[in-house]
């Protein structure tokens, strides 16, 4: 069969094709659930006052997330160092260090591991192209970037205004579900 009768013609499906591309990018580029509760969780505990804590309950229901996935995003965060967990009458969730200790990074990480835009980066697994491709330089670069940002941006800087959000103003505008990976 000619590749120009295919049904993968660039010539006759640029549109698709582009199409395709576009989707494939926002889905790779999306962060996932786990890391939007884990941020979303850890915004609300940097939000009280020293030595607080919050019952899971509350937690879930102010996040609107499901409990069974929120306990598994706790307990990384917990194995992370970054949250401490209150046994007992009156026991919750609290921050482990101060929210000026603890960035965006520390967070995506503890719930999701190592960040990595494509497998051609120094965090990715690896691609049988990267010897011959022009890519990579702008992957390596795009991820260093976005990098830089999350090491860069901490939970105070979150809540004293550096975005304008703090979890009592966080949209809550739709429950999620869990993804598949979690």
């Amino acid at each position: 069969m000619s590749a120009s009768r295919g049904p993968l013609d660039v010539r006759r499906n640029r549109g698709r094709i582009l199409s395709l591309s576009v989707f494939l990018l926002h889905a790779m580029l999306q962060v996932s659930r786990r890391v939007e509760y884990a941020l979303r969780a850890a915004l609300h505990l940097a939000a009280l006052p020293s030595g607080e804590v919050v019952p899971f309950r509350d937690l879930a229901e102010r996040e609107h997330a499901p409990k069974d996935f929120l306990a598994k995003i706790l307990r990384s965060l917990v194995q992370a160092g970054l949250v401490q967990s209150v046994r007992g009458a009156g026991g919750g969730f609290q921050l482990a260090r101060s929210a000026d200790e603890i960035t965006f990074l520390d967070v995506i990480e503890a719930a999701d591991g190592p960040v990595a835009l494509n497998d051609c980066t120094p965090q990715g697994d690896g691609c049988q192209h990267s010897m011959d491709c022009g890519m990579a330089h702008v992957w390596h670069a795009g991820e260093q970037a976005m990098l830089e940002v999350f090491r860069r941006t901490r939970l105070a800087d979150l809540l004293h205004g550096g975005s304008g959000i703090a979890p009592s103003r966080v949209p809550a505008d739709r429950p999620v579900k869990p993804s598949l990976n979690a």
